[in-house]
């Protein structure tokens, strides 16, 4: 966007365009917009019905489509505006999302200049004021005051950033802003695992961020045993993973979704994985004849994962009616497949005894019929012996 975009106009009717689309997209994000109802944001920007039908034909994944869709509108839309937006989200009762844009215009713009008023300075009275005028957020206000005043972004630490790649190998190491780190970390963290977090509070003594986590954890425990699994199916539980440094993880259960909570499967993972679980990333729960559970691993722990779960089989199939569980490419157990193959040992089983006992049948019978033909031998010579005895007292 140009400086002259923006003439004559507010912030929040101000023209956008492509280069917004970070900011537009963090922003539904921020409210937590379902990715799912990309097409329903797509037809209420009144983009062209053939548009929003190619994307979907092209895409599978909603979060490509959303990005799609947006991108579709701020390059070739009349109604580019943060206004446009919000309309259209309070059409779809998407309220938080659109309150977040009407609310926090000033912050909005903050954020798109601050490449070119990044040396500027703001003091604790002008940040409290923009606070008090409604011209951004409270969260705003707090991440300005955290810069020091500053509206660039805090540099990373080398030893923040070493130990951070060290814990979680698959970080991207171009990360240079503790924002920037804290989001990748915050990938990692799922709605009812926040252990990579909590590795880094626990590790620099941050006291204040210990008492939010435990505050979080007690809250985490009390929602994870109170929501029943049929009330998260095909939601996504945590942020998007990447494939190329993360192995997929697949349970299927033999559960029924309204008779289990997510107290169920945090124990599921502490059970499969025992400490490794911590690490594990629960994406998605889905129901198809049974309870699938689509969780993601970090690639480096795939042979140890391997490992934990194998030795720890006989609960899962006892604890948690475990019929199926894939690694990566490596299916450590089937249920279906198990029985097969049980049963074809015990028929093999059957036909191995059923052999030997022929076999004895057959020796038996062999031994009879040879002590038949001794028998008959013996009764011959008896009977030429006394039929020779019987000649000679003739004689």
């Amino acid at each position: 966007m140009t400086s002259d975009a923006c003439t004559g106009q507010s912030g929040y009717s101000c023209t956008i365009d492509i280069s917004h689309m970070k900011l537009v997209s963090d922003v539904l994000k921020e409210s937590h917009f379902i990715d799912a109802d990309w097409f329903e944001l797509g037809m209420g920007l009144n983009l062209p019905y053939p548009g929003l039908a190619s994307i979907r034909a092209r895409f599978t994944d909603p979060s490509q489509c959303l990005l799609e869709c947006l991108g579709l509108w701020l390059t070739s839309a009349n109604n580019r505006t943060w206004e446009s937006l919000a309309s259209a989200l309070e059409r779809m009762n998407q309220y938080t999302a659109a309150t977040l844009i009407h609310d926090d215009p000033a912050s909005q713009i903050l954020q798109h200049y601050s490449d070119r008023i990044s040396q500027v300075s703001l003091t604790d009275s002008c940040i409290q004021l923009l606070y008090t005028e409604g011209l951004v957020t409270e969260d705003t206000q707090r991440k300005i005051e955290r810069c020091g005043g500053t509206l660039n972004k805090v540099p990373l630490d080398d030893e923040f950033k070493k130990y951070l790649l060290r814990c979680f190998p698959g970080l991207s190491d171009d990360i240079t802003s503790v924002d920037a780190a804290l989001d990748a970390v915050e990938r990692k963290c799922s709605i009812i695992n926040t252990a990579p977090l909590e590795a880094i509070t626990n590790h620099y003594n941050i006291t204040e961020a210990k008492k939010m986590v435990q505050e979080y954890k007690k809250s985490i425990k009390e929602f994870c045993s109170e929501i029943k699994v049929k009330f998260m199916l095909n939601k996504k539980l945590s942020l998007a993973v990447s494939s190329l440094t993360c192995e997929r993880v697949e349970f299927v259960l033999e559960w029924k979704p309204d008779e289990h909570t997510l107290d169920d499967i945090r124990r599921l993972l502490e059970k499969a994985f025992e400490d490794l679980g911590k690490r594990i990333i629960v994406r998605s729960i889905h129901r198809g004849n049974s309870i699938i559970i689509i969780c993601y691993a970090p690639h480096h722990l795939l042979a140890a994962l391997l490992l934990e779960a194998q030795d720890n089989l006989t609960v899962l199939m006892k604890e948690f009616s475990l019929i199926r569980l894939t690694i990566g490419h490596y299916t450590v157990y089937n249920k279906r497949i198990r029985y097969k193959v049980l049963n074809n040992e015990c028929l093999a089983e059957e036909i191995k005894l059923s052999d030997e006992e022929e076999q004895e049948l057959k020796t038996l019978l062999d031994y009879k019929e040879g002590s038949i033909f001794e028998q008959d031998k013996q009764l011959n010579i008896i009977k030429k012996r006394r039929g020779h005895y019987r000649h000679q007292s003739l004689n």
